[in-house]
């Protein structure tokens, strides 16, 4: 166990730097996974690949809709990310 969560910490604080707390069983997977499946224990990269793959077999991955939709063609100003603001011309 300490092992084990001696990776995590080493791979939060150099690889990912940050997690909020509701990903925060994605990366524990992640970890596990990993240390479950590691080169001590007989799996090669190879292998670990495979069933990564075989893992997400007939998975989507989804995002979320935008929030705005961006805007026809036929207006004739460019689309600008609501949080900027248009420069006033001088």
């Amino acid at each position: 166990m300490k092992a084990t969560y001696s990776i995590f910490k080493r791979g939060m604080k150099g690889v990912y730097q940050h997690c909020k707390e509701k990903h925060l069983h994605r990366y524990l997977a992640e970890f596990d996974f990993r240390y479950s499946n590691r080169i001590a224990v007989g799996i090669d990269d190879q292998d670990r690949t495979e069933k990564a793959l075989k893992g997400i077999a007939g998975k989507r991955l989804t995002y979320r809709s935008p929030l705005i939709q961006s805007r026809p063609a036929s207006e004739d100003r460019p689309w600008r990310h609501p949080r900027f603001k248009a420069r006033k011309k001088t």
